[in-house]
């Protein structure tokens, strides 16, 4: 507390001035923050009679594209891969579906006929549908 009071004393005793120009728009004085640690590491290692130029550039300290591109690959590897399995699984059915049907030439012996009136059945005994005159039947 005393040290806080002293410092408060001063600071009143002592007039301080505002910094201005007349010119303001054309001021620029470049700066960075950093951590007390990096502090103290550039203070005594960098010292100004030995000649060391620290320049400061605008860049972000982020530089997007080294994240955006790896992350865009990443997530283009993980589209193409699922539209590789979705073709796989695609095809998988579609032969699994072909192996389950009747082939074309067991289906050709199967005899087909045209309905008319007055046949024996005229509901479909699978989908219980009535018949259309003239439409073709295939006889089980």
């Amino acid at each position: 507390l005393p040290l806080m009071w002293q410092l408060y004393t001063m600071l009143i005793q002592i007039k301080l001035e505002r910094m201005h120009a007349n010119d303001p728009d054309k001021i620029h004085i470049p700066s960075i923050f950093v951590s007390a640690s990096t502090g103290r590491a550039i203070k005594s290692k960098y010292q100004y009679f030995n000649g060391f130029l620290i320049q400061i550039s605008e860049d972000s300290p982020w530089d997007y594209n080294k994240i955006f591109i790896p992350f865009l690959i990443v997530i283009l590897l993980c589209f193409f891969t699922m539209i590789g399995f979705m073709v796989a699984k695609c095809i998988k059915d579609h032969r699994r579906a072909r192996r389950r049907r009747l082939p074309h030439s067991s289906l050709r012996k199967i005899p087909i006929t045209k309905y008319r009136k007055g046949d024996p059945y005229e509901t479909c005994a699978i989908c219980l549908d009535d018949f259309i005159e003239g439409e073709k039947l295939r006889i089980l």
